[in-house]
Order: C-alpha cells, then sequence, then structure tokens
C-alpha cells in the first residue's frame, strides 16, 4: 500500500476505489463506493492508504526500479571529468585565441585586392559590407564585379575557411569590416 498524506486534497477517478482512511483523530475507516462521496470526507482526513493506484504513478515498486538503475550505472566523478575534458576541449575550439584575432578596415576598389590573408591556423571570421555599394568577394578566384558572392551594403559573410579572400567593387574606396580569430 502506498499512503498520501494532505489536509486538503481533491481525488477524481474512473472507478470506485477501496479506500482505507485514517482521521485527524486517528479513527479507522473503509470505504468502498462513489467517488464523489468520498470527496465528501476528504477534508476530515490526514492520510489515505491506496491499494490501486491507476498506471502510470510511482510506486515503490517503480521507485525500486528507478534506484537499481542509479546504483547500476551511477554518474561518477569519472564520468564527470570526462565529460568536463570534452566541454573544455569544444570551448577551446570555439574560443578565438588574444594572438588570433584578427579585427581590420580593409579598402577595396575597382582592382581586386585582397581582403583577408591564407591562414592555416583561422577558425572562422566575418566581413561587413560598410558602404553604400554592393562588393564582390571570392575565396577561389579573383572577383570581377560580375563574379563572387554579392556583399550588398551593411551585408555580412560568414568565413569558414583558412582560404585568400579577395575583394572588389565598381568604384573606388569601399570600405569593409574583417574579424576572424
Amino acid at each position: 500500500m502506498t499512503t498520501v498524506s494532505n489536509n486538503k486534497t481533491s481525488f477524481e477517478a474512473n472507478t470506485n476505489p477501496d479506500i482505507a482512511v485514517r482521521t485527524k483523530n486517528l479513527t479507522d475507516l473503509s470505504y468502498s463506493g462513489n467517488i464523489a462521496q468520498v470527496i465528501e470526507i476528504l477534508n476530515q482526513i490526514s492520510s489515505i492508504e491506496v491499494s490501486n493506484f491507476p498506471s502510470g504513478y510511482s510506486t515503490e515498486t517503480t521507485l525500486a526500479s528507478i534506484l537499481a538503475k542509479i546504483i547500476t550505472s551511477p554518474a561518477t566523478e569519472a564520468k564527470q571529468d570526462t565529460l568536463n575534458t570534452k566541454i573544455d576541449a569544444l570551448i577551446a575550439q570555439l574560443t578565438p585565441a588574444a594572438s588570433g584575432y584578427v579585427e581590420a578596415n580593409v579598402t577595396l576598389g575597382t582592382t581586386a585586392n585582397t581582403v583577408l590573408a591564407l591562414n592555416a591556423n583561422r577558425k572562422g571570421g566575418f566581413i561587413q559590407n560598410l558602404s553604400d555599394t554592393d562588393v564582390f568577394i571570392s575565396e577561389f578566384i579573383a572577383p570581377t564585379t560580375t563574379t563572387g558572392f554579392v556583399l550588398a551594403p551593411y551585408g555580412t559573410y560568414t568565413i569558414r575557411s583558412t582560404n585568400l579572400i579577395r575583394g572588389i567593387t565598381s568604384t573606388s574606396n569601399k570600405i569593409v569590416r574583417v574579424a576572424s580569430w
């Protein structure tokens, strides 16, 4: 049997359970019948012993099963240390190194110019077009004003490579902002 204690409780079920009750003055009662009638006396009850919970409730059996699983495969300190090591390695990959971080303005014109040099250690970065004119950028060939990726005014390009990146515009003295790590 499972004991549920509460001085003011409402209870609904589709069945007529067999209920053994102990009142506040410790008088033992037994009842089998309509739930609506049981609800009427619940304010006088200090505990309820129910022999048949509907399925899905935590019982001593299910709680014992959960405890057994925790005992057989506990979250040990060694497992936590392994997880912490993996998380630290991931953070190190995602965190820019102070010495490897670059942020600068690059002026572009009508001739393809280097926006970001080849860098085997680069993890990523951004290029933002700060001008009022489209900028064309490319990682593989020298761009022209008809080739490469179009970076609209105030648009941003995400860098996920170590490649040389070049850019060009249709007019002179246009600025892109570069950040890489």
